[in-house]
């Protein structure tokens, strides 16, 4: 039996100036569904970054936490999923941390899905995307873009994003590769900066790359402009991943996501060559299976109490009473547990701003290293043509 609910309130997500309006529908529509149940709900304000905090629920009690990941019973966790407008209320988490990781216990939902609706269901999704060009974040005009006739689309990510540990390669080797094999290939490539990026080896690393390589070009297109016209899409595991795959496209990823088995596998620098092929891989039948689960069945609308309902129905025919801390310490986790989430997200922030600085330093010193190392030869050559010419 459920004695208690605990919702956790994440007040940045929800006064995002960007996009909290419709994470504040959803936490209302989702705290109104609650209510139907009569059982009593607790409201717990977090920060962000308290991704990996321990929750530790007491017996009878259902916590449903924010954009965190764990495999802790009576645990389950909310995060915007990354197609507008549905969110993720999961059992493990999100990206390569959500449940549908462990894709056994969907098999045969994704499987009973025919051919026809798994089309129509990724079809519509397309339709949207080319008439309204949404996205996570606010996007230029559809039509307002000149682009290339033959193009590979890159959409960078944050450096410090947490999802980037779940990637098989990092990002700058990735993006210096496709600008090796755009210049090989003769097709260019767009690379697109995430609008929260303020990375200085990401700045320095685009500065060279389109002034040394005319094949590459820095944009700020629609995202669905570049995805309708992509030869193939190549990310790290953004959410503009998914979008292209929904848009049509080949699209090759190097990270774990909840889409992951739907993209084409970059596991090494030279997979990446693969994007500029002559026919880039699409979706497979049961890659678009995959997909309109996701869409349709895994991830609920905002608008759509029903599908609302429903996950909070599985939620609780999901939970464990036996399972959790005991009564006796049941004041103390309420009073240390808001304690370690607002430690553990101050503790997140200054990771991630750690990380940042150390993956800016370390494109630097590989910066600086292959200059001098470029430098070196080309000194090496001039000594050995005044040498030729001495001896002429």
């Amino acid at each position: 039996m459920i004695k208690k609910i605990i919702v956790e309130m994440p007040i940045s997500w929800i006064e995002n100036p960007i996009d909290g309006y419709k994470n504040h529908k959803f936490i209302n529509n989702f705290l109104i569904a609650l209510t139907t149940r009569s059982i009593p709900i607790y409201l717990l304000r977090v920060p962000f970054g308290a991704d990996v905090a321990p929750r530790l629920p007491h017996k009878g009690v259902l916590v449903f936490s924010y954009h965190s990941h764990s495999n802790e019973k009576n645990v389950w966790h909310l995060k915007e999923a990354p197609v507008i407008p549905l969110y993720s209320i999961d059992r493990s988490g999100y990206s390569g941390w959500a449940n549908i990781s462990s894709l056994e216990r969907y098999q045969q939902r994704i499987d009973a899905i025919s051919s026809t609706t798994a089309r129509q269901v990724i079809g519509e999704y397309r339709n949207t995307f080319q008439t309204q060009g949404l996205s996570k974040y606010p996007q230029p005009s559809l039509e307002n873009a000149q682009l290339p006739e033959k193009f590979v689309f890159f959409p960078l990510q944050v450096l410090d994003d947490p999802v980037s540990e779940l990637s098989h390669l990092n990002a700058l080797d990735m993006l210096q590769k496709a600008a090796e094999c755009a210049k090989e290939r003769g097709i260019h490539l767009l690379v697109k900066r995430h609008p929260y990026c303020h990375s200085l080896a990401v700045t320095k690393s685009l500065s060279k790359l389109t002034r040394d390589n005319s094949w590459v070009l820095q944009v700020d297109a629609n995202v669905h402009t570049l995805i309708r016209h992509a030869h193939a899409v190549i990310t790290v595991n953004s959410g503009v991943g998914i979008e292209a795959l929904l848009g049509g496209a080949a699209v090759y990823t190097s990270g774990l996501s909840e889409w992951y088995l739907a993209a084409n596998k970059i596991t090494s620098l030279d997979d990446i060559a693969n994007a500029f092929c002559d026919q880039p891989v699409l979706m497979d039948s049961w890659q678009e299976k995959l997909l309109a689960f996701l869409v349709r069945d895994y991830w609920v609308d905002a608008d759509n109490l029903p599908a609302l309902d429903a996950k909070i129905n599985e939620c609780i025919a999901d939970f464990d009473p036996e399972y959790g801390l005991d009564d006796v310490v049941t004041d103390a986790s309420e009073v240390l547990l808001p304690i370690i989430l607002d430690l553990q997200g101050r503790l997140e922030y200054e990771m991630r701003r750690a990380k940042l600085a150390q993956l800016d330093l370390d494109a630097i010193i590989k910066e600086n290293a292959k200059l001098e190392q470029e430098n070196l030869v080309l000194k090496t050559k001039q000594l050995s043509i005044d040498v030729e010419d001495k001896l002429s």
